[in-house]
């Protein structure tokens, strides 16, 4: 059973990591959307 219990992620770590990588997906976003409006 502890094998198969190290496979699984905290749920909550997911979550933080879940709102990290959209957080940065928005940025890039923003980003990409001034370099494209500068140019």
């Amino acid at each position: 059973p502890e094998i198969s219990v190290k496979g699984i992620p905290d749920p909550h770590k997911v979550r933080e990591i879940v709102s990290q990588a959209q957080d940065e997906a928005i940025e890039k976003s923003r980003v990409v959307k001034i370099d494209s409006e500068n140019q």
